[in-house]
């Protein structure tokens, strides 16, 4: 557990000087062979992660990624289908200094440029906004239980990275990932499937299957696109306690259907439902330090997580100005089992195990309009106006065999119920114009005020050891803010862009999960925590050349981030709350390159570097000056190369092979004493064959079967850790008719 720093500090520092040399190699490697494009200038650029052409909607307008002045990573739906990707874990490498944690199904934890204080939820809210269309997909709350995000019928997954509060509110601390959905086609009636299957060593086969079916009912007018998947996911953990083979398995299933009717040729609505269901068995958690595939926990850890999203969404232009609105609920319920036993077993010094149990419900009713002028004009505005309405029920009890023999009414170690309720309204807009047709200024801003309360229940059901005496408690406060956003972008022609941005993050401040005092040292815990905020101060530039063969996209950024809510523990039974005691900066870079230096050969590399540090702690928070943030890696980089062929008019056929890296990660602040995972890397490959409306592609994850550290925390006193996905092979086949 224990870390030597001076070595860690000297490979860190051997790792610093590496990306910067990495980085100036790479770039002059990908000049070098600029006279290869020359020759080939009328190749047709195709869809790839950052293609200059893609056009994504990170502006709430459609854009060139070239022309958007905003640090973002863009996978089109060729890159999806090539690499296989099923899910979001299957891209993660491919996207500059994002993070994901995996802490079960249903339970991952994002982090983009380092900007997290825990790599397990708690009640803060997420540093990362994650969207689904214009839907944001999680809860504000404890968002513990996060959606399946499948990747089928998906047009683009985009990463923004750094704050992006003026346009996507209060939990884009760090960024936003949004996955674009295919809409329904007003015009062809189509039909896909997609089918594929997973082999992993040391574990049991998994398969997916998934179907889409587009019927315009109307010409012109009304068309349903619907979208059905289920996925039994491979476990390879064994637990020989529990009799348990390939017990961290997985189901989910679900699906989404869209209507669409084009009422008159400027107005639009679209109705949709999206479900997700998962079902995992277990975790992938294996004692802290060891290199099998083996849990000897007494107790299965699991989430279940049902979803539930319905949205209409309405589109009018009017020429000067195009007003959508979206009216969207979601209900989710999930229900999570943790094994507690290490904290309870010291503490009453019974042998039996103990299940921490967690069911909740919240309703989210969100409702936004935009107003927007149109593209074509020296001056652009965005004017919004947002309300979110969010309630969450959360009870929660811990048991253990034998409790009532001293001296309870009942074996429930604590018996608790947590509500919340948070009422949001904001006003936002942006304001760009052009001083010169080369050089734009871009201000924005959002407005918003926000209603929290919450209340705690405690020994519902009577007295109880960790509970003490029945009580309740209740807190409630208000938070304003305004966040604003400042650019400058120079574009001397449609190739070349430089910009500079200063924005600003906000979170606001929530109550504790459960106040009161510690029962064994008597350390009492605040009510609530405060509101938290950051500035990204960032310079960059996106170029393309050569007809587009050549894109490279590269930035330098710096985050101040201010008041932090960290999680601390109790003196005594250790129990969790939240606090603002912290201060903490981000230094780092980031550079994407893709090259095609002939029209068969597709190559690419990305690297990032994020020097995350905590720089003041107040209190009694269980942090470090000089900590390096939990979540994040300090370094990761990702390298890939792709052969086309073409076999005949209607046939391809394609390989690739691609290398990532993931350097040191932390699980908690107190570096010293703090479980460590990352640095680590993976290996891949794919091939595949396209013929008409047919395609397969055959690949290989982990292709050396690395054993890396992904994930390491405290399970309630039990060391655990997460090691890589064993080596998997895998076959995906899809149709389109």
């Amino acid at each position: 557990m224990f870390t030597d720093l001076s070595k860690w500090n000297e490979g860190y520092a051997m790792r610093s000087n590496l990306l910067l040399s990495t980085m100036l190699t790479t770039s002059a490697a990908v000049l070098y062979v600029s006279p290869a494009f020359a020759q080939d200038a009328g190749y047709e650029n195709a869809d790839s992660s950052t293609s200059s052409e893609i056009i994504v909607s990170a502006t709430r307008r459609n854009e060139r990624i070239q022309d958007v002045a905003v640090a973002i990573t863009a996978l089109g739906e060729s890159f999806l289908e090539d690499t296989g990707a099923q899910q979001l874990s299957d891209v993660v490498s491919a996207i500059p200094n994002l993070s994901v944690v995996p802490n079960g199904a249903g339970a991952s934890v994002f982090t983009i440029r380092g900007v997290n204080s825990s790599s397990a939820t708690s009640n803060i809210q997420a540093p990362v906004a994650v969207y689904i269309d214009d839907v944001p997909a999680l809860d504000p709350f404890i968002p513990y239980a996060v959606p399946e995000f499948h990747l089928y019928d998906i047009e683009r997954v985009e990463t923004l990275r750094g704050p992006q509060g003026t346009l996507f509110g209060a939990g884009a601390l760090g960024g936003a990932i949004r996955f674009i959905t295919k809409k329904p086609d007003l015009d062809e009636v189509s039909f896909g499937t997609q089918e594929s299957i997973q082999a992993v060593k040391h574990g049991e086969v998994g398969y997916e299957a998934n179907a889409m079916v587009n019927i315009p009912l109307a010409t012109d007018t009304l068309a349903l696109r619907a979208v059905g998947y289920y996925a039994k996911k491979a476990g390879w953990i064994d637990n020989p306690v529990l009799g348990d083979k390939n017990g961290n398995s997985l189901k989910t299933y679900g699906g989404r259907a869209m209507l669409a009717w084009q009422a008159a040729d400027n107005f639009k609505l679209t109705g949709s439902v999206m479900i997700d269901v998962s079902r995992p068995r277990d975790s992938a958690y294996t004692p802290y330090g060891t290199k099998g595939y083996a849990n000897n926990g007494v107790l299965r850890n699991f989430t279940d997580n049902d979803s539930s999203i319905y949205n209409i969404t309405s589109e009018l232009d009017l020429s000067w100005v195009d007003i959508t609105t979206n009216l969207t609920y979601l209900k989710r319920t999930a229900h999570q089992i943790l094994d507690f036993s290490g904290t309870a077993i010291p503490v009453t010094g019974l042998p039996g195990s103990s299940p921490l149990l967690d069911d909740s419900v919240s309703d989210n009713y969100i409702q936004e309009t935009r107003f927007a002028s149109p593209d074509d004009q020296r001056l652009t505005w965005l004017v919004g106006v947002y309300y979110q309405n969010y309630k969450l029920d959360l009870r929660e009890q811990i048991s253990q065999p034998g409790v009532a023999d001293l001296g309870y009414a009942t074996d429930l170690l604590s018996d608790s119920r947590y509500t919340g309720k948070v009422i949001e309204r904001a006003l936002f807009g942006e304001l760009g114009y052009k001083l010169t047709p080369e050089l734009k200024f871009t201000v924005g801003a959002r407005m918003f005020h926000q209603t929290v309360g919450t209340t705690a229940e405690v020994a519902i059901g009577g007295e109880t050891l960790f509970d003490g005496p029945p009580g309740s408690a209740a807190n409630g406060d208000k938070y304003k803010k305004v966040t604003p956003k400042f650019g400058l972008s120079y574009a001397p022609n449609r190739d070349l862009l430089i910009y500079a941005t200063a924005s600003n993050g906000y979170r606001a401040g929530q109550g504790n999960l459960f106040t009161g005092v510690d029962p064994v040292s008597n350390q009492v815990i605040p009510a609530a925590y405060g509101p938290d905020e950051l500035w990204n101060y960032e310079l960059g530039t996106k170029f393309s050349a050569f007809n587009g063969d050549l894109s490279v996209s590269a930035d330098v950024y710096y985050i101040d981030w201010k008041k932090i809510p960290l999680e601390a523990f109790t003196d005594g039974l250790g129990l969790p709350y939240t606090d603002n005691v912290g201060d903490a900066e981000v230094k780092g870079a980031e550079i994407e390159i893709v090259a095609r230096p002939v029209s068969q050969i597709e190559t690419g590399a990305s690297m990032a570097y994020a020097h995350a540090r905590i720089t003041a702690v107040r209190s009694n928070a269980d942090a470090l000056v000089g900590d390096q943030l939990p979540g994040g890696a300090p370094f990761t980089a990702y390298v890939y190369g792709q052969y086309n062929a073409e076999i005949s008019n209607n046939t391809d056929a394609f390989i690739r092979a691609s290398y990532s890296y993931t350097g040191k990660q932390y699980s908690y602040l107190n570096n010293p004493n703090s479980f460590s995972y990352g640095k680590y890397d993976t290996v891949s490959a794919q091939a595949g064959l396209k013929t008409g409306n047919y395609s397969i592609v055959l690949k290989v994850d982990n292709l050396f079967n690395g054993k890396g550290r992904v994930n390491a925390r405290s399970l309630f006193g039990l060391p655990v850790q997460v090691l890589q996905t064993p080596r998997t092979i895998g076959a995906t086949f899809n149709a389109l008719f």
